[in-house]
């Protein structure tokens, strides 16, 4: 996706714009803008040398599009307006109770959760944000940073925030709740497990849609984390079958990101002259951490869906997920036997084509960074392979440009693919809604 046009920095004349670059050849565009004018308007005609449509096609779309939703959630609650009215009254009278007392007396917190609670009741979303807010703060004043009070009014907080699409202030209180209940560390009983998976869900979701090209660092590190999680769960001191289950289909689906994510960086460099390769071939331990990943990602997720079926024993969604990672990577012949096997078991899972990654993660909203969210509805055929082919547009996007991109998107995806009764793989036609997540 071309972004819009930029200035070439450095040059000694004013006006001279390039389509912006991607990847490595940023660092190629700043090095020859500290020359003169004549090499930064070369960067020009070497970028230009490139077709934007060849570009593009790098782009990681499995974090691009998603299913759009199958229905409409309306809310048609009816406002009490007595009730409001009284909630607006005690809240006037809880405002004038802290002028009297101080904010910080543990009087108050009990007034704002109760508060923020009715709020919620009320569909006052916002209100109920900032009184939960309120109520928090004096909770950990006056009883500590983890009191089972305190999780409780955190969790519902988190359900409002959720439930609002308010990313950022979502994003610091799962972050905050995962760490004063250990970061996802055992005993995992069933409330710090919930705890510690909202929070990797989330972050998963935004690693979705969010550029790793300079926080590579960050990357290896929620890798490392999880990676540190599983093999505690799946056979450590503290090991747990539940965690162990759960936490390995996060890291599993964490590798297909790393698929989607680090190729377009490695194709990026390949498209510049061997020359300029050579000047960027300088990485950081961050970058050469990130593509190490990425080169062993396939061998990765093998061992690590295997791990987990080791402790647990025969699990059938395991199995499956290992058999969906093995076709994902090209590994047909392997994957076909799982295949059949699992076909003949549960064929269910084999009626109609299934985009991959499936049913890793809790289904969490990607956001699309407060943009108008584009749609398509396409007709298309998911072949014996589980490839796209014979793409018709259904419903029109209302934008051409948008509707090309998702079909753009829609021809890279990957399907698990269909078998019929008697074991044999069939290309069926379906028809599906996608959404441009960004």
């Amino acid at each position: 996706m071309l972004q819009p046009d930029w200035e070439v920095r450095g040059a000694s004349r004013p006006g001279i714009t390039c389509p912006r670059p991607r990847g490595l050849f940023l660092r190629y565009i700043a090095v020859m803008s500290r020359r003169n004018f004549i090499s930064a308007l070369l960067s020009c005609v070497l970028w230009a040398s490139h077709s934007p449509s060849v570009l593009a096609s790098y782009e990681p779309i499995g974090m691009f599009i998603e299913p759009a939703p199958t229905g409409e959630i309306i809310d048609d609650s009816i406002v009490d307006y007595d009730r409001l009215i009284q909630h607006e009254r005690r809240l006037l009278e809880a405002r004038e109770l802290e002028q009297r007392i101080g904010p910080y007396s543990s009087e108050l917190a009990e007034t704002w959760l109760e508060l923020a609670h009715d709020a919620v009741d009320l569909g006052q979303g916002e209100l109920a944000s900032a009184l939960f807010q309120k109520g928090l703060h004096n909770v950990r004043l006056n009883s500590g940073l983890t009191t089972d009070k305190q999780l409780t009014a955190l969790t519902e907080w988190i359900a409002v925030l959720r439930r609002t699409q308010r990313q950022d202030a979502l994003i610091q209180q799962l972050n905050y709740r995962y760490r004063i209940t250990g970061y996802g560390a055992a005993p995992w009983d069933a409330d710090r497990l919930t705890f510690a998976l909202e929070y990797l869900d989330q972050q998963l979701a935004v690693l979705s849609v969010a550029t790793w090209r300079r926080e590579e660092s960050q990357v290896i590190k929620f890798t490392n984390h999880l990676e540190s999680l599983v093999d505690d769960a799946c056979g450590g001191s503290n090991a747990d079958d539940r965690a162990c289950f759960e936490l390995v289909k996060r890291r599993l689906h964490l590798l297909y990101l790393v698929s989607y994510a680090v190729q377009p960086i490695i194709e990026d460099s390949r498209l510049l002259p061997p020359h300029v390769q050579r000047d960027l071939n300088e990485r950081t331990l961050s970058e050469e951490q990130l593509l190490s990943l990425h080169r062993n990602a396939y061998q990765t997720g093998v061992r690590v869906v295997e791990k987990g079926i080791d402790y647990l024993g025969t699990s059938n969604e395991l199995e499956l997920a290992l058999a969906d990672w093995r076709w994902f990577n090209g590994k047909t012949t392997q994957a076909r036997k799982l295949y059949a096997r699992l076909a003949h078991e549960q064929p269910v899972d084999f009626a109609v084509p299934v985009a991959l990654p499936n049913g890793l993660v809790a289904d969490y909203s990607k956001g699309s960074s407060g943009n108008k969210q584009k749609t398509a509805t396409f007709s298309f055929d998911v072949t014996a392979t589980g490839k796209v082919r014979k793409i018709v547009e259904e419903i029109d996007a209302g934008e051409q440009r948008s509707s090309s991109r998702l079909r753009r998107h829609l021809k890279r995806l990957k399907f698990r693919p269909v078998i019929d009764e008697s074991g044999d793989r069939v290309t069926q036609r379906v028809t599906r809604t996608y959404v441009q997540t960004r």
